[in-house]
């Protein structure tokens, strides 16, 4: 399944991010762009980090990024940036991030 939600148009390699919210913004515009999310979702994956920290750092080197269902997902979908250099998201035990795998989903159930 997760081959059928990756394409040429939001998968992104050696992406030259400086911070972590550069990274979160370059994989929320790749699903923006591919139609799984409204722009408002990206600000929310954002906004989350900030709020809860860096939690979606999930194993060393890396980030899944998302957001609740609500803040703008249209359907199932997913995004992959790696990174030309691995960055600090602020998590202590998996930092630095080189790949993140972005998720979203329009309820609570359907991304499983």
């Amino acid at each position: 399944m997760l081959q059928d939600l990756l394409s040429d148009d939001n998968v992104s390699f050696h992406y030259p991010a400086e911070t972590w919210e550069e990274v979160i913004r370059h994989g929320g515009q790749l699903m923006v762009d591919a139609g799984f999310t409204d722009p408002s979702y990206t600000e929310a994956m954002v906004e989350v980090v900030r709020e809860m920290g860096p939690y979606i750092v999930l194993a060393p080197g890396l980030a899944m990024p998302h957001a609740r269902p609500e803040h703008g997902a249209k359907r199932v979908g997913t995004a992959l940036v790696t990174l030309e250099k691995p960055l600090n998201f602020g998590s202590p035990d998996n930092d630095p991030v080189s790949v993140a795998l972005f998720l979203c989903a329009p309820n609570k159930d359907e991304h499983i």
